[in-house]
């Protein structure tokens, strides 16, 4: 499961993001599945659309994207591409496995 440390925030991004999170974390725990063989949301969608049926777009309306960063702790990143494009400023949110329970942090740069 994900900690959200946003939950007071109502924001259409983070909710994006946490659905997506949710999939991938879903497709983490299916037998023979490797966050760090998966390259792409999109692939995800095509693989297992039950788990995420299309890559949300974030505010700036470009897809999300995916990468895997670490084994141990398990720790992946979704960034905004958009945030890159339109607004000169890096938007990701982290993923770290603790506990057995993802913990999520968002950064901007």
């Amino acid at each position: 499961m994900i900690t959200n440390l946003f939950s007071n925030q109502a924001n259409k991004d983070v909710s994006n993001v946490l659905k997506i999170s949710d999939a991938l974390t879903i497709y983490h725990t299916k037998s023979g599945n490797n966050l760090a063989n998966l390259h792409s949301l999109k692939t995800l969608t095509e693989l297992h659309p039950e788990l995420l049926n299309s890559v949300p777009l974030d505010k700036w309306g470009s897809p999300f994207e995916y990468r895997h960063l670490t084994h141990s702790p398990l720790t992946f990143m979704i960034y905004s591409s958009g945030s890159i494009k339109q607004n000169n400023t890096f938007t990701f949110y982290l993923f770290r496995e603790e506990n057995n329970q993802f913990i999520m942090a968002k950064v901007e740069s």
